[in-house]
C-alpha cells in the first residue's frame, strides 16, 4: 500500500512539474527579430566640375567663357574632376517599442554611375539611428575623375553628365550606392554580410 502511495505521489509531482514548465513556456515571448537599417539617395549638392559649381547650371551652354576655356584646358589634359556631396538618407524600421536603436559606426561605399564604377570610399561615425523609422542623413563626399570612368567621351558630353547630377535639374537617379555598414545594436558589433545597392527612388 505506502509502496503505492509513492507511485502516485511520484507521478502527481511529474505532472505537476510538467503543468509548471508548460505555464512557464506559455510566459516566455518570442524574441523579436532586429531588422536591418534602410539606406535611399535623397539628393546630390554643393557640385564641382574643374572647381566650377553647376548648382545655377543645367547644360553646357550655360558655362561663361572663362569656365568653358577652364574645362577644355582640363579635358586637354585627360582630366576631368569633381566633387560633390551625395546626400543619403538612413532609417530604422524597428518599431519604437523595440527598443532597437542602432548606431552606425561605418558605412563602406562605392559609387557606380549609370553602369560605370567611378570611386569608392568609406565613411566613419558613430553616429545613432533611432528606432520608429525617422530618417537619419548620412552626407557622403565624392571626389573623382569623370575622364577616368568615361573614356572615350566627349567635352560636351561629360558636362551635360555632370549637369544631369549636379545642375540646377540635376538629380541621384543615374547614381547608384553599394554600401556595407558595420552597425551596434543590442546584440554586438556586426558587418552586414554583403552589399545593400541604394537609389534614390526608395528605401532598401
Amino acid at each position: 500500500m505506502r509502496r503505492k502511495l509513492a507511485v502516485i505521489a511520484a507521478v502527481t509531482m511529474v505532472l505537476s512539474g510538467c503543468a509548471t514548465v508548460k505555464q512557464a513556456m506559455e510566459g516566455v515571448q518570442p524574441v523579436q527579430t532586429v531588422k536591418n537599417l534602410q539606406f535611399k539617395l535623397t539628393s546630390v549638392s554643393n557640385f564641382r566640375l574643374s572647381g566650377i559649381s553647376l548648382s545655377s547650371m543645367s547644360s553646357y551652354s550655360d558655362l561663361r567663357l572663362g569656365d568653358v576655356a577652364r574645362v577644355a584646358s582640363d579635358f586637354a589634359t585627360e582630366r576631368m574632376p569633381v566633387q560633390f556631396t551625395l546626400n543619403t538618407d538612413v532609417r530604422n524600421p524597428n518599431t519604437s517599442s523595440s527598443g532597437f536603436s542602432l548606431v552606425l559606426r561605418d558605412l563602406r561605399w562605392r559609387l557606380v554611375i549609370d553602369t560605370s564604377f567611378a570611386v569608392s570610399g568609406n565613411v566613419t561615425g558613430p553616429l545613432r539611428v533611432p528606432e520608429g523609422g525617422t530618417s537619419v542623413n548620412v552626407p557622403v563626399p565624392m571626389e573623382l575623375d569623370l575622364m577616368k570612368t568615361f573614356r572615350g567621351h566627349s567635352l560636351k558630353g561629360l558636362v551635360n553628365l555632370a549637369m544631369a547630377i549636379g545642375g540646377v535639374n540635376g538629380s541621384a537617379s543615374r547614381l547608384r550606392l553599394f554600401v556595407q555598414p558595420s552597425v551596434d545594436g543590442p546584440f554586438g558589433a556586426i558587418r552586414y554580410p554583403g552589399e545593400i545597392e541604394v537609389v534614390d527612388k526608395e528605401f532598401r
